[in-house]
């Protein structure tokens, strides 16, 4: 696993999710749909895009950040080796951190 890649791909979806919930929760009105739609996109993205890169070299992933109608366009696609754990409910994720209380803020990370 390309490690450092996909480190860096999970910390702008965090990012991104980060600034979902800050704005959401500032917002004065119950709507926040347009930053919530406009940002959610970036979260898919980059969560699709460390998974289904997961295995690429920095050489490969260099040559494919370099076109913009090659491979990095078919990483940001949802993982299609992913749907058989969707359906399964009986699959727990292993020593996952329990959510924040409601109402607590998230800090953004770097």
């Amino acid at each position: 696993m390309n490690k450092s890649w996909v480190l860096q791909q999970l910390h702008q979806a965090q990012y991104y999710l980060d600034c979902i919930v800050r704005d959401l929760e500032a917002a004065k009105d119950d709507d926040g749909f347009g930053e919530f739609s406009a940002q959610l996109p970036f979260v898919y993205r980059h969560l699709n895009c460390s998974w289904n890169t997961r295995g690429a070299s920095d050489v490969e992933i260099d040559k494919a950040l370099k076109c913009d109608e090659c491979e990095s366009v078919k990483w940001r696609g949802f993982p299609h080796d992913l749907e058989v754990f969707l359906h399964d409910s009986d699959v727990q994720p292993s020593a996952s951190p329990e959510p924040p209380p409601r109402g607590s803020s998230s800090e953004a990370h770097d």
